[in-house]
């Protein structure tokens, strides 16, 4: 998980953290440091929709729905919608459980002082950008869905 967040940040990072930065009104190097505190939930909330609900076809759905790679080529509008959107769900339509978004929004906030809220608006920002930047990994693969569990797999290697 640790290569494929390194790689994130590596490909998006500065973008991400700028726009973030300035959208919720948080210093840079704060975000900076946010970003690979959060991708980690968002995949592992993915791994345990694979493990319990489906399979790969599971994560194929989820990419299919959720992970549009277009969003990576205009970060700024993304962010800026989320930061505003009053309907934003930290939970993320339960990927990350009951609660899961703002549990770690409120452990993350206490470790960083950065008020939860905040942070509960900034996982749903960053969850289409992680999963469209798996997308995009998807399909360059070409392997397709047969492809996921391996994909998935090497990312998430405990």
């Amino acid at each position: 998980m640790a290569n494929y967040i390194d790689e994130f940040m590596k490909n998006y990072g500065p973008e991400v953290t700028r726009q973030m930065s300035s959208n919720f009104n948080i210093d840079q190097g704060t975000v900076q440091k946010l970003i690979p505190q959060l991708a980690p939930l968002i995949l592992s909330g993915l791994k345990r929709q694979k493990d319990d609900q489906g399979g790969d076809e599971r994560v194929d759905h989820i990419l299919n729905k959720y992970g549009d790679s277009s969003v990576l080529n205009n970060i700024k509008d993304l962010i800026s919608s989320k930061a505003t959107d009053t309907s934003t769900d930290a939970n993320l339509g339960g990927l990350l459980g009951t609660g899961g978004g703002t549990l770690a929004a409120q452990t993350l906030g206490k470790q960083m002082n950065v008020d939860s809220s905040v942070i509960q608006k900034m996982i749903p920002a960053l969850a289409p950008l992680i999963l469209g930047a798996l997308t995009k990994k998807r399909d360059a693969s070409s392997s397709g869905i047969s492809g996921i569990g391996s994909l998935l797999g090497g990312i998430l290697r405990r």
